[in-house]
């Protein structure tokens, strides 16, 4: 494990911005909320509400594109294929 939970936390209240990865949103859920999201639209907003600074959440999923969460809102941007 190369990261602190005690830092992460820490690091949360300075962040207005965060990007996580698909597989990342299981292990932070663990971490702040003790468990599983329901699934990345719960996780961002549950996660709004501990940390309010948070006004945009974008999680990366490879070739299935990203989520961007922002003013409440989880919107799913399709991945481009890469030739």
């Amino acid at each position: 494990k190369g990261y602190s939970d005690a830092i992460i936390k820490k690091s949360l209240v300075y962040c207005s911005i965060l990007k996580l990865n698909i597989d990342e949103v299981p292990v932070l859920a663990q971490i702040l909320f003790g468990k599983p999201a329901a699934g990345e639209e719960d996780f961002c907003k549950r996660l709004h509400d501990l940390y309010h600074n948070i006004h945009t959440v974008v999680i990366t999923a490879a070739d299935k594109g990203c989520m961007i969460y922002s003013k409440g809102r989880l919107t799913h941007v399709p991945g481009v294929p890469v030739k």
